[in-house]
This record gives structure tokens, C-alpha cells and sequence, in this order.
């Protein structure tokens, strides 16, 4: 048998495709960070989890797949409030929204930026604050994207490295970025333009759907020892030990 520690949406997910596993969970319930919160009638998504997008169709099938009927689809209607304005997002595809004065520092500041990685005169970014400028310019990068990340972070983004950034952070075509300034729409981040979410039961309802696929889930079981012993695991909690052949943390 094959355990599987932590039960959130990684652990239940990994365990609904091996036919003898065991998750165990320290919680009075599995789903980790994608429990849902029902308070007074209304659902709450405590952990962070929202909307469900992907560019990887096989994960777009496998949410629907696991909501069934349970599902609405939305088109993204995103804006940033900037100098008492809705902007579009993702910000540099609505710089024509933008004051007209900061519409220019941020097309010259991302032209600039753009053509000095073309010439290859830009160091490796030292860190996030050093990628944006790099990337971005100065305009985008002080009108938005600094003020912005530094507020959902909570962290100077000169502490912050770049290995995350790839995938999370698109680099938008230049050609976008000048028709965005003249105020031609375009579209960025598109692999988001188009989402999904339960339509009844907040994220949770993705655990609900895979836990008649997972084999055996074991709740209130708060890990406090591993061992090996020969070619089997051993998992404690303090009253009880659990023997595996194989072991995987998604802790």
C-alpha cells in the first residue's frame, strides 16, 4: 500500500489514481487549502483558492470532470483602480485607460526595456524588483506591477527571486503593448480570459468530487514520526503506527 501524506487537492488527486493508497490527514476533514467555509448561508473560500483556469486543457477537463452539472463558466471583467479610473487587465493591455502622461512613461518605459533585451545589455535580474524593471520598464513597472505584488505579497519584491516567475508573470507582445496605448483592445493573460468555478459549494466541491475515487482516506491523524524499517515506511502520530510499502508527502 501506498501512503499519501496530506489530503488536500494534490494528496487526493495523486490517491485517486493509485488503486491501494491511504491519505492520511491531520484535519477533521481532507481538502487542505480548498476546504470551503459555509457561514450564515453563504460560502467562503478561506485559503486562497479562487477561480479555476489553466493552460493545460487536460487539467480544464479534469475540473469540469470532477464538478459535473456543479459548474458555471465566466469570462474575465477585470480592472485595476488607478488615479480614480477601472483599468483594464492585465494593466498594460489597458494603457489607454491611463492618464495621458502616464500612458507615455509606460509604452516608452516598456520600448525601452524591450529593445535592451534585444541588444543582450541586461544583466540576470538579482531579483523580482530587477526582472520587473527589466521586463516591464520603469512606467509599468512603478505605475503597477511593484505597488501591486508588493501589497499581495507582503514582501519587497527586491527580497523576492525570480525561479517562480517563469509561467506566472507573461511577457506581452510589444505589438500588443503599443495597440493597448493607442486604445486598440487586446488581450492578455488569456489562459484566464475564460474560467470556471463550482457553481454551488465554493472549491470544496473539487474534493467532494474526487474523494468516491480515492481508496481509503484517514482524518485526524497528525504525523509525528516517520521511520524505515527494511523496505517499509512506518507513520506515527503518537498512539499508532501505520506501515506502507511506499510513502508520498505533499506536505
Amino acid at each position: 500500500m501506498i501512503g499519501v501524506l496530506g489530503g488536500g487537492l494534490s494528496g487526493l488527486a495523486l490517491a485517486s489514481r493509485v488503486r491501494d493508497a491511504e491519505v492520511l490527514e491531520a484535519a477533521d476533514r481532507p481538502g487542505g487549502l480548498c476546504r470551503s467555509l459555509s457561514f450564515d448561508g453563504f460560502t467562503f473560500d478561506p485559503h486562497g483558492s479562487h477561480i479555476l483556469f489553466s493552460r493545460d486543457p487536460r487539467a480544464m477537463a479534469m475540473y469540469e470532470g470532477l464538478l459535473g452539472e456543479n459548474v458555471c463558466h465566466r469570462r474575465r471583467n477585470t480592472k485595476v483602480f488607478y488615479k480614480g479610473r477601472y483599468v483594464k487587465y492585465p494593466f498594460e493591455n489597458g494603457l489607454g485607460d491611463l492618464p495621458p502622461e502616464d500612458n507615455l512613461a509606460c509604452l516608452l518605459g516598456y520600448v525601452e526595456a524591450w529593445s535592451a533585451r534585444r541588444a543582450g545589455n541586461l544583466p540576470p535580474p538579482a531579483n523580482f524588483r530587477d526582472w520587473m524593471y527589466q521586463r516591464f520598464g520603469k512606467g509599468i513597472t512603478e505605475c503597477y506591477l511593484l505597488p501591486y505584488n508588493e501589497k499581495i505579497w507582503k514582501t519587497p519584491a527586491a527580497k523576492m527571486g525570480v525561479d517562480w516567475v517563469d509561467g506566472r508573470v507573461p511577457d506581452p507582445p510589444l505589438e500588443d503593448v503599443i495597440k493597448s496605448s493607442l486604445g486598440i483592445p487586446t488581450e492578455g493573460y488569456t489562459h484566464q480570459l475564460n474560467f470556471l468555478y463550482p457553481r454551488e459549494g465554493g472549491v470544496e466541491s473539487l474534493v467532494r468530487g474526487l474523494l468516491p475515487k480515492v481508496p481509503r482516506v484517514r482524518t485526524g491523524f497528525r504525523i509525528s514520526s516517520i521511520a524505515r524499517r527494511g523496505k517499509d515506511w512506518l507513520v506515527g502520530d503518537g498512539h499508532e503506527q501505520l506501515r506502507y510499502d511506499d510513502l508520498v508527502s505533499t506536505l
